[in-house]
């Protein structure tokens, strides 16, 4: 693991719904209902440089 385990770079973070460059989403757990009355779930909109303990970094492609 490198000293960059942020977000941005982690493999569970996706950026391609997300249009705002400084955010995506974390693909780690299962989608969740925010609310009672939400009638979709939502993967956790997260920033790039925020950090979690499930942090596994990108494969080089």
């Amino acid at each position: 693991m490198t000293d960059h385990s942020t977000c941005h770079d982690c493999t569970y973070f996706d950026t391609k719904e997300e249009k705002d460059g400084d955010r995506g989403l974390c693909r780690f757990n299962p989608p969740t209902f925010l609310t009672e009355k939400d009638k979709f779930a939502h993967w956790p909109i997260v920033a790039d440089n925020d950090w979690c303990g499930h942090f596994e970094e990108q494969k080089s492609a």
